[in-house]
């Protein structure tokens, strides 16, 4: 059984003696021995952390049926966090607190893999990105509410909504059609001097989510990790495509802003009336048109620089220490992402997309082949264009570890971009 639970407080606490205070709080609680409970800190969030919130990811192993039911039916109850509160509060943790505490669920062990086995199916299901992770770069007001002002202004409403004008009007310059696919890289340049670091680049399209508008979705390149990245997505509530951390998808807070209404940002060159972007202006702490904003389609030296052929895996150290290596880009995307092959090894890195829901995760994978399913011997649950911008920790799975659950998180296994022997190595 496994259910997620969010403590408060916890600043100044050693995050390992905490989660055996859990184990031992969670043992006292239902009656049972503490070596029948497993417990892990989740997905780990750098500003819920210095706010004093972390997720505990908590396993309670049973062969009882019963038991199993009873554990079921008591978890969700008030008594059950009134009673963990005290138990953590004897134990000398005065200061936390429980904030919540997820639905448990039921699940069926399989038996043990063999030492030799090199990983298996990852359930993420308890593994959470915690809500508040915004980005530090624009910061843009208190009220998450920037563009509201500028929408209501003569000179954005008066302003007809452009739309691509037909193509015969420009003559033989669109003779070639194009088709923006997934995985297509595009560049966003010209914005204002005191954002243009933070918003100028190289953006990704999006593979399409089950269920999704028809607009597709631009995730900014970074050569490091990157826990809030910049996306350009459309917004149908005012008919305009906008820019900004990732946290602000779907809201009225943005770092720029264009009247236009198509398909594809791609197409907003060759509308008419030409359409004015809006960036953010730092000093002024408001919207100003921006007549050099462009976004394009990249050129193969910048997506070269910014996409390399080549990442390199560091930091495993023992089991599935084979994971270690250079790995060299496929040819084609792979469910919508490009993945990477080891140089000596059958392992490649690939991008599973979940069928049902947004997102998906990366996946190390040791097998001959490139497959399309959850198994693996290391994984990260996070949606980033490529893999080197994940930033919450890689799950490794260890066969030798005696415990039930063999994934832990491994701090020390780091995937970044590589230039080559000839090249310097890792990027700066």
């Amino acid at each position: 059984m496994n259910f997620l639970q969010i403590l408060t407080g916890v600043s100044g606490y050693n995050i390992a003696r905490l989660t055996t205070g859990v184990q031992r709080a969670v043992a006292e609680v239902i009656g049972t021995s503490s070596k029948q409970i497993i417990v892990e800190p989740g997905v780990e969030n750098e500003k819920w952390r210095e706010a004093g919130h972390i997720a505990m990811m908590i396993q309670v192993l049973s062969n009882n049926s019963e038991e199993a039911d009873m554990i079921l039916a008591t978890i969700p109850l008030p008594l059950f966090t009134t009673t963990m509160r005290k138990q953590l509060h004897d134990q000398g943790f005065s200061d936390v607190d429980i904030h919540s505490t997820v639905k448990p669920r039921l699940e069926k062990h399989r038996v043990d893999y063999s030492e030799g086995f090199d990983g298996g199916e990852y359930n993420s299901e308890m593994d959470i990105t915690l809500e508040g992770d915004h980005s530090d770069a624009l910061e843009s007001g208190e009220t998450g509410d920037n563009v509201s002002e500028l929408i209501r202004s003569k000179e954005f409403t008066n302003v007809p909504t452009p739309r691509r004008a037909p193509s015969r009007m420009f003559g033989d310059t669109f003779k070639i059609k194009y088709e923006p696919q997934a995985n297509d890289s595009f560049v966003v340049e010209g914005s204002n001097r005191t954002v243009s670091a933070m918003i100028d680049g190289v953006y990704v399209q999006q593979p399409p989510m089950k269920n999704q508008t028809d607009y597709p979705t631009f995730v900014r390149l970074s050569m490091q990790a990157e826990r809030d990245p910049m996306v350009m997505w459309f917004y149908p509530k005012r008919r305009c495509w906008m820019l900004g951390p990732r946290t602000t998808v779907g809201t009225d807070d943005a770092r720029a802003i264009v009247k236009c209404n198509v398909k594809h940002p791609y197409e907003i060159l060759k509308c008419l009336p030409k359409p004015t972007w809006f960036d953010w202006h730092m000093e002024t702490q408001g919207f100003q048109p921006s007549l050099h904003f462009t976004f394009r389609l990249a050129q193969p030296n910048e997506i070269q620089h910014f996409r390399p052929d080549k990442v390199q895996v560091t930091g495993r150290v023992g089991y599935n220490r084979a994971m270690n290596g250079v790995y060299t880009r496929g040819k084609k995307p792979h469910r919508g992402k490009f993945y990477y092959k080891h140089a000596e090894q059958d392992f490649k890195i690939r991008w599973f997309q979940n069928v049902h829901k947004p997102g998906g995760k990366w996946v190390i994978d040791w097998r001959v082949g490139l497959e399309d399913d959850n198994v693996g011997a290391a994984v990260i649950k996070e949606d980033q264009p490529e893999p080197w911008m994940c930033a919450t920790g890689w799950r490794v799975y260890d066969a030798r570890i005696k415990q039930k659950n063999k994934w832990i998180i491994d701090r020390g296994v780091k995937i970044s971009p590589y230039r080559g022997a000839d090249g310097g190595g890792l990027f700066d």
